[in-house]
């Protein structure tokens, strides 16, 4: 089944209404080059922090930014945390603590960083055991390319030595939810608490049954159905006005290159409320901006004011560029996530409904 986004289902089979929709498996093997310098045990060799046995990575959810639902559908609000966000960084410089719990995730830190898949964590996920809902671009939209580019010059304009990490283009994604994540995962969302004892989870981390996920992907199906009005491009006058528009470029202090949007129709904080409330037991920490992580560092090393100065200027050029550039997306992705912040695994289109 091809979507609008231009993707194609693998091994088309009719289903009844209950089952799973169509997949496709998203791998390294979609990317040649990649997939050829990357070994999966070679990339595992990473020194997790630990609570109990599930990777710590507060101090990276500490320095994430946390925008309340009805500033997140003002996009006036949205913009001035984005600019703050930027302000952050040239005044204070890099978060490290936050730097340091991402780099736990990473292989290779030394020569090519990798994201580690989580089957070979230290403490290994089952597959299944990460997934999330996102917003994904087509690969044929130009803003793919520009952000990359973006990205490039950004990391650039770095000092050698800070062990910068480019996502590939088709990592590059909107994350709308997480129902369960490496570093809080939950078998069963749908459980207060999420189906696991944290402090002594079971070894490997298991993913959601059957039943579960089954349970999971039919209720993002519904909510998708009943979403695609409010994401609609609408026509007023000769004003053509989308859901995401591309506000900045933005350096944050965790060490991330970031894509950040604005809401026009100030409906993805409530499609993200609606969410919510139907996971109880999902992870506790979701993202509250909207945005794209076009790449990191991981070299927890401070910037000196030149320095700051110099990436701030690349954002700057980088946001001119880019801002206004529109985003409609017509698909939600219910993700089984198989590498770290990739989206690599089995994902599972949820097509939002159209207007009659």
């Amino acid at each position: 089944m091809a979507s609008k986004h231009g993707t194609q289902t693998a091994g088309s089979q009719a289903q009844e209404p209950s089952a799973l929709p169509q997949q496709r498996s998203i791998g390294l093997s979609d990317c040649p080059a990649r997939a050829e310098r990357s070994n999966k045990a070679t990339i595992a060799k990473a020194q997790l922090h630990a609570v109990g046995s599930i990777a710590d990575i507060s101090a990276n959810w500490s320095a994430k930014v946390v925008v309340a639902s009805n500033e997140q559908a003002d996009r006036t609000k949205m913009a001035a945390v984005y600019d703050s966000m930027a302000a952050t960084f040239l005044k204070d410089g890099l978060n490290l603590a936050a730097i340091a719990a991402i780099r736990q995730f990473y292989g290779r830190i030394d020569a090519q960083p990798e994201p580690l898949f989580y089957e070979h964590f230290p403490t290994p996920l089952q597959q299944g055991a990460v997934r999330l809902v996102v917003f994904q671009p087509v690969q044929a939209d130009p803003l793919i390319q520009l952000a990359q580019s973006a990205c490039q010059d950004v990391l650039g304009s770095l000092p050698p030595g800070m062990q910068p990490h480019a996502s590939l283009p088709s990592s590059f994604h909107l994350t709308i939810f997480m129902t369960s994540q490496p570093g809080d995962p939950r078998p069963d969302p749908f459980t207060p608490g999420g189906g696991i004892d944290a402090t002594h989870p079971p070894v490997p981390i298991p993913a959601a049954s059957a039943a579960t996920l089954q349970h999971e992907v039919d209720t993002f199906r519904q909510i998708a159905l009943t979403a695609r009005p409010a994401f609609e491009v609408r026509h007023c006058l000769s004003a053509t006005e989308t859901v995401l528009q591309v506000h900045s470029v933005v350096f944050a202090n965790s060490g991330t290159v970031l894509l950040c949007l604005v809401d026009t129709t100030s409906q993805l904080p409530s499609m993200r409320q609606r969410i919510s409330k139907s996971f109880p037991g999902a992870s506790s920490k979701q993202s509250s901006i909207m945005h794209m992580t076009l790449g990191r560092v991981l070299q927890p090393r401070q910037l000196q004011d030149s320095e700051r100065q110099a990436v701030q200027q690349q954002c700057n050029q980088w946001s001119s560029k880019l801002k206004g550039h529109l985003f409609n997306p017509d698909t939600l992705w219910h993700i089984q996530e198989h590498q770290f912040t990739t989206v690599a695994g089995v994902q599972t289109p949820l097509p939002l409904a159209s207007i009659a």
